[in-house]
């Protein structure tokens, strides 16, 4: 097994183990930070006032919705980590497949009902109607990209269940640099408005969430599952749900 592909946090010094583990994670809210206020300046800059203000008043919406499988999420990560932590390789591999299975259909419940409720939500916020448009053509926009900012999600989740919180880092760090780059492309020269900077989000959370995936296969023997490993497991969607439910309900978007 490659030794960068998995970390055993069960042996070993504690405060080097986490140290170790932290340190990206650390360094990814620092990226997802910098992200945001890039993406911003250049929506701000390029489109004036008023698209800021519609990016922005979806940012309460988009919480509320991206909580749920972000939790959900975490909780798959809970589950995978102790079946690798007990070293129940076999339980681990069927983890890894019914986690994909609730964070796909997790997602896209939550986009589909986010798409559909947008409009009547922003009404009820009272959304000035100036920016009511913008504000809901980004926002339908951010709910179609839910599934796939879920790709990411997924792997980021399992390969730090595995004790790899490196490799999220690096395409997570892929993903800010391709938004900016995309943000300036499609609302600075093509002139896309706010559907631009939504469009740009999801082909940039779309293209690191399925780079991470790939490279997880490649790199990480539990994600090589043969066809026993796909079967449903009640036992591990209960846990992952009895433990993701409650993270929902303060989880902050990664």
């Amino acid at each position: 097994m490659l030794k960068h592909a998995t970390m055993d946090m069960t042996e070993g010094r504690p405060l080097r183990l986490l140290s170790v583990f932290a340190l990206p994670l650390l360094i990814g809210n620092i990226f997802q930070q910098a992200y945001n206020l890039a993406d911003s300046m250049i929506v701000g800059q390029k489109l004036g006032a008023n698209a800021l203000a519609a990016v922005g008043a979806t940012g309460s919406i988009s919480f509320l919705f991206f909580s749920l499988f972000n939790g959900i999420s975490g909780g798959c990560g809970i589950v995978t980590a102790q079946y690798f932590g007990a070293r129940q390789e076999d339980k681990v591999r069927l983890s890894i497949a019914n986690s994909a299975y609730i964070t796909l259909a997790s997602s896209v419940l939550t986009g589909a009902a986010a798409f559909l409720l947008v409009p009547t939500v922003l009404s009820w916020m009272g959304t000035p109607e100036e920016i009511l448009p913008d504000a809901i053509v980004y926002m339908r926009m951010t709910s179609l990209s839910v599934p796939l900012i879920a790709i990411y999600n997924y792997a980021s989740s399992m390969q730090r269940a595995l004790g790899d919180s490196r490799t999220p880092l690096y395409f997570l760090v892929l993903c800010c640099v391709l938004n900016v780059g995309l943000d300036l492309l499609f609302v600075g020269a093509f002139g896309l408005g706010v559907f631009g900077a939504a469009l740009a989000t999801m082909l940039s959370q779309l293209l690191a969430g399925l780079g991470s995936l790939w490279y997880a296969f490649r790199r990480n023997p539990y994600f090589r599952l043969t066809r026993k490993f796909l079967k449903y497991e009640p036992e591990i969607v209960r846990s992952a749900l009895r433990l993701g439910l409650p993270l929902a309900m303060v989880s902050e978007p990664i």
